[in-house]
């Protein structure tokens, strides 16, 4: 079995891509800060006859991303795919490069 986990799967790209994995055969993790999106991402991705586990979390918060990965961890030991859309939107003149995790949420 080939395992992806999918941040920002609730809508848009997110949910595209998971839609498009599921279709290569992949199962898959979706996360996002929407329950109900990812309940949307993951009966659409049923409906075509693939698998998707739906874990709500905040990565914005280093206890949602700690969530996440415990989720992932109790059900496989490793991904073979890992895609990164979930966003924060911030000024967009701000510079976050070497910025702590801490002071950048």
């Amino acid at each position: 079995m080939k395992y992806a986990l999918i941040t920002g799967a609730s809508t848009g790209i997110g949910r595209a891509t998971a839609i498009a994995l599921a279709q290569d055969g992949f199962s898959l993790f979706l996360t996002a800060r929407s329950a109900a999106g990812l309940a949307e991402t993951k009966k659409l991705i049923e409906k075509i006859g693939g698998t998707a586990q739906i874990i709500p979390a905040d990565l914005s918060d280093l206890s949602g991303i700690n969530q996440l990965i415990q989720s992932v961890k109790q059900q496989t030991k490793s991904l073979n795919a890992l895609v990164n859309i979930a966003g924060i939107w911030h000024d967009a003149n701000a510079v976050f490069a070497g910025t702590d995790f801490a002071e950048f949420s």
